[in-house]
């Protein structure tokens, strides 16, 4: 993972943020984390 995306899912977790993302598997690997799930 690079530190950009694991500077924004820290973000977000700390925050209690969702994290909208077209790249969502770069994250699915953080547990705590929750992605925004838009349906189409």
């Amino acid at each position: 993972m690079e530190f950009a995306d694991a500077a924004i899912a820290a973000t977000c977790i700390y925050n209690d943020f969702e994290l909208a993302t077209l790249n969502s598997k770069h994250f699915l690997s953080i547990a705590e984390l929750r992605l925004y799930d838009r349906d189409f």
